[in-house]
């Protein structure tokens, strides 16, 4: 257990560094907010919030938010998950905002080695994680302060020898 918040507290670390800017110059509201790009993001996918404000998966203290729980979401992955031919090692971090209505949107991949330093692993790897994460349903809806709002959900693959040994949160 306590390796287990040790690599989440390095892992928050390690993102709390990168800070993504709607425009060059402009800071985000919070360090890892996701504005739309319209280069990676999908059109149809709407935040329910004017103002962009979309809670951290942190500030509900209700742990993962997805039907059957951590358990579901495992074996889930798992099952869909085709073990690659590469030798890769590492963490791939996908981060994406789940909004009032339970649907996903704004996916972003963040990749480290087992040291936490940036790093770049398979295309084949990492395109099939981001696309196992993009096809997950049941997240649910937080009801927070009178409505319904939109937050932040994250997943992180440990990957030894090119297989996921550990799903984070």
């Amino acid at each position: 257990m306590a390796h287990k918040l040790a690599v989440i507290l390095l892992l928050v670390l390690f993102y709390s560094a990168c800070s993504t800017s709607r425009n060059e110059g402009e800071l985000a509201h919070y360090v890892g907010d996701i504005y739309f790009d319209p280069a990676q993001d999908d059109r149809k996918f709407m935040l329910c919030d004017d103002q962009e404000e979309v809670f951290q998966y942190f500030n509900f203290g209700r742990g993962m938010q997805i039907k059957g729980e951590k358990k579901a979401l495992d074996r889930l992955i798992k099952t869909r998950f085709k073990k690659t031919k590469t030798t890769d090692n590492g963490y791939v971090r996908v981060r994406f905002v789940v909004n009032c209505k339970g649907e996903t949107g704004r996916f972003r991949l963040l990749v480290s080695d087992l040291q936490f330093k940036e790093a770049s692993l398979s295309k084949e790897l990492t395109s099939q994680l981001m696309e196992i994460t993009k096809g997950i349903k049941g997240w649910q809806i937080i009801y927070h302060e009178g409505k319904n709002r939109d937050y932040y959900q994250y997943l992180t693959f440990k990957i030894v020898n090119g297989d996921i040994k550990e799903i984070l949160p």
